[in-house]
């Protein structure tokens, strides 16, 4: 990055994403973002409790906030990520909205917590792998 704003290389395939917004306050570099670098999934394992039940899986869905993880993983500007997506990208042959209302109302923390409970959720432990050492795509 110190390279490229000196002027010493004239380009930068893919910076980090945590990257991508201190590079676009340089007046003097232009940040152009036409491909998806990654594409996050959150995928429930669905053969061990709590998420062997598919009505606790559609619950939890009530508080994903896609926009606050976007966030996280590629800054504050909205023009470099996309929310209230489903499955396929946007702008990808197959995208759709199907069965993304949830993910695009707003978020209710106190309903999916009763939600939960009635779908026969009782406080299981939950591990979130968050692999740390994903290699960009060449």
């Amino acid at each position: 990055m110190a390279a490229l704003g000196r002027g010493e290389v004239d380009w930068w395939e893919l910076p980090p994403r945590d990257l991508v917004e201190q590079v676009a306050r340089d007046r003097n570099l232009t940040v152009v973002s036409r491909y998806a670098t990654a594409i996050g999934v959150l995928r429930f394992n669905h053969l061990h409790p709590p998420f062997d039940n598919a009505a606790v899986r559609r619950t939890l869905l009530g508080a994903i906030d896609q926009a606050q993880a976007m966030t996280v993983l590629a800054g504050t500007d909205p023009a470099f990520w996309y929310d209230g997506i489903g499955l396929f990208g946007t702008g990808t042959p197959l995208a759709n909205e199907a069965g993304t209302d949830v993910l695009r109302s707003p978020r209710d923390y106190a309903a999916v917590h009763q939600a939960l409970a009635r779908a026969g959720y009782t406080g299981e432990r939950v591990a979130v792998v968050a692999p740390t050492d994903v290699p960009p795509p060449p």
